[in-house]
């Protein structure tokens, strides 16, 4: 609009589910639990949540498949007449601003940006709401990321750290164990081209938060959840694992597996319950290399060398995976 107040919205996508500023996290928001999933009348479904103290607010999930948009802004006269604007909205009064929750067609940025020009430039941050989330989770995760894209957490001094953004990509990704891949690549003998094993490559998948496996063993090493992450890691392979050993023709499939040196130390992995794992999986000790990444440093090597021993007097094999580098 000619001649309207600047604008200081934000708009953006999200996809994570973690902390965002003090007060606003994906657990909770102004101070308050998130406590209980009911049935939202005016959209024919799934998601409430308590906001706030003593406060219930309904979080609508659309019963077919729509894309929708969440706003948040500290300025809620502005939030009322953007309302009216969207009639298809529903908004939500927080202890600290308020929220409008609409599909993607109608929540524009166009209009959206028009009534904060007449509201002398209302402060707010407009998201796209990740329908792959959980369903309880999803306006939680997009409330959060709507409040830092505000500029509001920055402004006083809540910005996230590194440790921070780390604990939401995990949280993220542990929530989304149904799409991650498991690719296995052929190592086979040069001179004969017989098969020798599948080096099992994990691939994170990350809707809106598109990670590298580097990222995410980054982050766990650097929150201290790299067993967590292994034990997670493993398991989705072997589960996958056992499925093609059972359509298998050949000799018995072989199979390498990457673990951290922290996780071939945890008592989780202790060697005699980790062959039991591996048997769950109708697989065998025999048939797994275990190989030893390169990420975290080994400051003595003796437990490591008696634990190593021990796997391998139950039938693993054990690799150091990209040696020198």
């Amino acid at each position: 609009m000619a001649g309207a107040p600047a604008v200081h919205g934000r708009t953006g996508a999200i996809g994570g589910r973690a902390p965002g500023p003090s007060g606003v996290s994906a657990r909770t928001v102004g101070g308050g639990k998130i406590t209980a999933a009911q049935v939202c009348p005016r959209y024919g479904l799934h998601s409430t949540c308590a906001v706030g103290i003593g406060s219930s607010v309904r979080l609508p999930t659309l019963s077919r498949s729509t894309d929708e948009r969440l706003l948040w802004s500290r300025d809620i006269r502005f939030v009322h007449r953007l309302a009216v604007r969207v009639p298809t909205a529903r908004q939500l009064e927080l202890d600290s601003g308020s929220c409008l929750i609409a599909p993607a067609t109608d929540l524009t940025d166009e209009v959206t940006a028009e009534v904060a020009g007449a509201a002398h430039g209302a402060d707010y941050g407009l998201v796209n709401v990740d329908s792959r989330l959980p369903i309880v989770d999803r306006y939680v995760v997009a409330l959060a990321s709507a409040v830092q894209l505000s500029g509001l957490a920055d402004r006083i001094g809540m910005a996230q750290s590194t440790q921070a953004i780390q604990t939401k990509t995990l949280d993220y990704f542990f929530s989304l164990k149904s799409n991650h891949q498991v690719h296995f690549q052929p190592i086979v003998e040069l001179a004969s081209g017989r098969l020798y094993e599948f080096e099992c490559l994990f691939r994170p998948v990350m809707p809106m938060l598109p990670q590298s496996v580097s990222t995410i063993i980054a982050a766990a090493i650097g929150t201290d959840r790299s067993v967590e992450l292994d034990t997670f890691i493993v398991r989705l392979i072997l589960a996958r694992a056992a499925q093609i050993s059972a359509a298998w023709t050949e000799p018995a499939i072989h199979l390498a597996i990457n673990f951290t040196p922290a996780s071939l130390l945890d008592p989780r992995f202790e060697p005699s319950s980790f062959a039991e794992i591996v048997r769950e999986a109708g697989l065998t000790p025999e048939q797994i290399t275990l190989e030893c990444t390169e990420q975290q440093a080994v400051s003595d090597v003796v437990p490591l060398k008696r634990q190593v021993k021990e796997l391998r007097s139950l039938g693993f094999g054990f690799a150091i995976d990209d040696a020198g580098a």
